[in-house]
């Protein structure tokens, strides 16, 4: 009986363990569903800036980024992706221009899914019997980010907004483990470092990322004051640097 029970325990703790990532894989699905379903339209003129802008070589395409008030991190890495699918695909394709944004929009639906699995299973271990809400209102903040027409307009377009607010996600992400209380001192060393590595990413995508990464770096500031960590404080302006 006991070894039976034990089974059961394990098999019902094992799938249990499982249906996070089917309901992962079906949310990453979907948002590449709904993005990719608008990718057959004709370039538009923003779009036709990025088209432009790799059609040469690396001069080119620098001189061409800093015309239109654009890094050019972002058309290198279009760039570089455009010349590996043509080769594979037989040809240009415009869908090409606009993967690195289907992709960035189903990659940010999975990190919005992944930080509500996390908060509701906190909220879990701190009440026996969670509020319905809880959970009802990460599926809204879920299927409306998938869905929204702001978003499908970002998700669907050659242009780095869709790629640059993944990177922003992750660095609010990042800040957030950072000033939990309950992180040990090592996790928060690492967690500094990756906002540092996804500010650096960001203002290589787009200018417009210094906004994001103003309230971050405010935010970490003023709590590795509070904690009077010298240290910290020192760390923090390096990483800025």
């Amino acid at each position: 009986m006991h070894n039976a029970n034990a089974a059961k325990s394990s098999k019902a703790a094992l799938t249990e363990a499982k249906l996070p990532f089917w309901w992962a894989l079906t949310v990453f699905s979907t948002a590449i569903a709904a993005a990719w379903s608008l990718t057959g339209e004709s370039l538009w003129l923003d779009e036709l800036h990025t088209s432009w802008c790799i059609e040469g070589n690396l001069v080119d395409l620098q001189e061409r980024s800093q015309a239109g008030n654009q890094p050019p991190g972002y058309m290198l890495l279009i760039s570089s992706l455009h010349w590996t699918v043509s080769q594979m695909a037989g040809g240009a394709h415009d869908w090409i221009l606009r993967i690195p944004s289907v992709l960035a929009h189903a990659s940010s639906s999975l990190v919005l899914f992944v930080l509500s699995s996390k908060l509701l299973r906190e909220r879990k271990r701190q009440e026996s019997n969670p509020l319905f809400c809880d959970g009802l209102a990460a599926a809204i903040s879920i299927c409306w980010f998938c869905f929204d027409r702001s978003q499908l307009f970002f998700a669907s377009e050659a242009r780095a907004y869709a790629l640059l607010q993944l990177v922003q996600f992750l660095g609010w992400l990042c800040t957030w483990q950072y000033i939990r209380p309950n992180d040990a001192g090592n996790m928060r060393t690492r967690f500094f470092l990756l906002w540092g590595l996804s500010s650096a990413i960001g203002l290589h995508l787009h200018f417009m990322a210094a906004l994001a990464i103003l309230w971050q770096g405010i935010t970490l500031l003023i709590v590795v004051t509070v904690r009077g960590a010298p240290k910290a404080t020192i760390g923090f302006f390096v990483t800025a640097l």
